[in-house]
């Protein structure tokens, strides 16, 4: 017993003497040939959670590199640029252009780590989602026409507000909606929904038994190239992305958010016909 215990605690170090070769005593060499099996899994667990932990840290280390590179070379170029030629007025008002415009790209990028590194902070207040979608979309109107991308919204009318932070909201959605734009650089189609669901069950609600829950779906479908099954499953990690530019973070914040507001989001997709992302907000989060 006293074996079992131990295992059962994560000590697989733990050893049986020997004493007989009856049954008993070939029950007690397969315990102990189990516990050294059980430690040199354990041990290849540890050793790739390293590894993993170690990419993760290449992976984010490469994407920061790569945003702040370029900024900071701008910066030094010009401000050696300035040092040359203080007295051209042309050179002046270019650095006075640009500088200020690559210093913004660096604050994004430490804001986007903020957002995923900081704890939780969500400021609820009555929101309408149907409202905050329509503001997102608004700031792509530029894009529509360039792109050749067609936008339907089909919201469900009356649909009540829930308790939400609107700001970090938005800036989910916002994610939600530029990676689609940027999944139909030849045009296509974004179609935007919500809906009521009367009840569904959350994780972390701190109950033994959670209930059931109304709640508030929104489902953000584009007709772009699509994601493929092996990358489908790591859209959501930090420092992920199949993009030239960018840390691929944005899935990973717009995930976080979600959660924050104890919700669910969950994506479908198909090479060459476009992407679904579902997401689910309870009324009273």
């Amino acid at each position: 017993m006293q074996g079992v215990s131990a295992v059962s605690q994560g000590d697989f170090g733990h050893r049986i003497q020997v004493t007989s070769h009856d049954e008993i005593g070939q029950l007690s060499a397969a315990f102990n040939e189990m516990n050294t099996q059980l430690a040199r899994v354990r041990d290849l667990e540890d050793r790739l959670r390293r590894a993993d932990r170690l990419a993760a840290l290449g992976t984010m280390a490469a994407g920061i590199a790569h945003d702040i590179r370029n900024p900071l070379t701008s910066i030094l170029i010009f401000s050696q640029l300035m040092s040359l030629h203080y007295d051209d007025s042309e050179v002046r008002e270019k650095f006075n252009r640009v500088v200020p415009r690559e210093l913004e790209r660096v604050q994004a990028v430490i804001e986007d780590m903020m957002e995923l590194a900081r704890p939780a902070g969500v400021h609820r207040e009555p929101a309408s989602l149907n409202d905050i979608l329509s503001q997102v979309l608004e700031l792509f109107e530029s894009q529509v026409v360039p792109q050749g991308i067609k936008i339907s919204s089909e919201y469900e009318l009356d649909l009540p507000f829930c308790m939400a932070d609107r700001k970090r909201l938005h800036r989910c959605f916002s994610n939600l909606v530029s990676n689609a734009f940027q999944a139909m650089s030849s045009g296509g189609e974004l179609t935007v929904r919500t809906r009521r669901i009367p009840a569904m069950i959350f994780p972390d609600t701190g109950l033994p038994d959670p209930r059931p829950e109304p709640a508030i779906q929104i489902t953000i479908a584009d007709t772009g190239q699509g994601i493929s099954a092996d990358r489908l499953s790591r859209i959501f990690d930090p420092f992920y992305t199949t993009k030239e530019k960018g840390l691929g973070l944005g899935m990973a914040i717009a995930h976080r958010i979600v959660e924050d507001h104890r919700g669910t989001i969950d994506v479908q997709s198909q090479l060459g016909l476009g992407s679904t992302f579902t997401v689910c907000i309870p009324l009273s989060t």
